[in-house]
């Protein structure tokens, strides 16, 4: 399901914008399309394909709902909100009920808050600054990427990422500890840059809800955070997956995901896996 609501030669014209925007070194721009976000023009990834194209991966959104065959969730669950590209389209163009977001980075989460009032959706959407981990106390290092607001990565152990630059004290919750009362009406988004497996295994009330989960499946960034050999087990709890990244996603059952592991190897490759029971 296609969503690019800027079509291809306008699109042409907002890349050269953006290059003029990003060269002046102005920190923050608006962008109206179906929805309208504040954008920062020094981030290089999320921002600047919400700008020229007027959305970020909500195609895998529409995907994910003709696969679950629903019109409509009624609680998105997204977890790595970002600046809101997942959750405000999806209540502003009533895919969802009610939606709570969950954002670790100071700026970015400022940024979704400030979308949410430009959307006027502050009423049937909850949002919370902190990092959801396995164990939920306490504060964790956010690395922060210089130029890709969207690889943000909870701090190696033992080394600090050449890609990063410094790094955020922020806080940490048990995604069971913030949601509750889940459904098979419901929905789980996740988008955390290889930390997946360690938000899940802080979930397990979530996980036996019935909710679907969409979740980014990154072996380098599983690998990187050790998790990779627990990503079978963690979602063995869903009977079936698809892979959002076919042209025409297929249902296979959840012990294949090792074969799709295989398949992208630990060399940078990814995808989007909607995981149902």
């Amino acid at each position: 399901m296609a969503d690019v609501t800027i079509h291809k030669p306008a699109a042409i014209v907002r890349k050269r914008q953006w290059q003029r925007l990003s060269g002046r070194g102005q920190d923050f721009e608006l962008v109206h399309s179906q929805e309208t976000y504040l954008v920062s023009t020094r981030d290089q990834a999320v921002s600047r394909r919400l700008y020229e194209t007027g959305q970020f991966d909500f195609d895998k959104f529409g995907i994910a709902m003709a696969l679950l065959g629903r019109t409509r969730v009624g609680r998105l669950v997204d977890v790595g909100a970002n600046i809101g590209t997942i959750s405000i389209p999806a209540l502003r163009r009533g895919l969802a009920e009610r939606a709570t977001a969950i954002e670790p980075d100071p700026l970015n989460f400022w940024l979704l808050e400030v979308n949410v009032t430009l959307n006027h959706i502050h009423n049937r959407i909850e949002c919370l600054q902190a990092a959801c981990t396995s164990i939920g106390t306490g504060d964790i290092l956010l690395e922060r990427s210089p130029t890709n607001y969207g690889d943000h990565r909870i701090t190696l152990k033992d080394s600090t990422r050449s890609s990063h630059s410094g790094s955020v004290r922020v806080p940490s919750v048990r995604l069971d500890d913030v949601v509750s009362h889940l459904s098979d009406g419901d929905l789980v988004w996740m988008d955390v840059q290889g930390y997946e497996i360690e938000v899940l295994k802080g979930s397990p009330t979530v996980l036996e809800s019935g909710a679907a989960l969409v979740t980014e499946l990154w072996p380098f960034g599983l690998q990187e955070q050790g998790s990779l050999d627990e990503v079978a087990e963690t979602l063995g709890s869903f009977k079936c997956f698809y892979d959002l990244s076919e042209r025409q996603p297929s249902q296979r059952p959840i012990h294949e995901v090792l074969s799709l592991i295989e398949r992208l190897g630990v060399d940078g490759a990814w995808t989007d896996i909607l995981c149902v029971h």
